[in-house]
């Protein structure tokens, strides 16, 4: 098969980008899953049993990019994360390629990428929402 991309991404107000890479941006701290970080590789148990292994490639503060494993079927995975801020809004992107055996590798990984994206919004919600601070007015 040729190689799927694919991309999620999320926007906040300008001027964000530092808090919006430091919670989303670091390859040490993934914050929609729980990896196990050892130096430049994570890796990260999946419901099935298959562990998808992680390494990092390249790093600057405005986000990262890495390469993967693991998932049967699944060849020259790459993936990154990036911080922009274009003095209007400040957006977080994740992007990924890889190549599939066959239709159902394909399948397989893209449900997996879904997966994450739900969960990396969900999280990525919670952080950023404001919370009652209990003083009243």
């Amino acid at each position: 098969m040729s190689e799927i991309k694919s991309n999620a991404g999320w926007v906040w107000p300008a001027r964000m980008s530092e808090a919006v890479a430091v919670y989303g941006a670091r390859f040490g701290s993934p914050f929609w899953a729980d990896f196990h970080i050892d130096g430049d590789t994570r890796t990260v148990l999946q419901p099935d049993g298959t562990t998808i292994t992680e390494t990092l490639d390249s790093a600057s503060d405005q986000g990262y990019t890495y390469t993967a494993s693991g998932v049967d079927g699944i060849e020259r995975y790459r993936g990154s994360f990036a911080v922009t801020d274009d003095g209007s809004a400040t957006r977080l992107v994740w992007t990924t390629s890889f190549e599939a055996r066959d239709t159902d590798a394909a399948a397989r990984m893209l449900s997996i990428i879904a997966g994450a994206g739900q969960t990396m919004l969900s999280r990525l919600a919670s952080h950023f929402a404001p919370v009652p601070d209990g003083r009243g007015s």
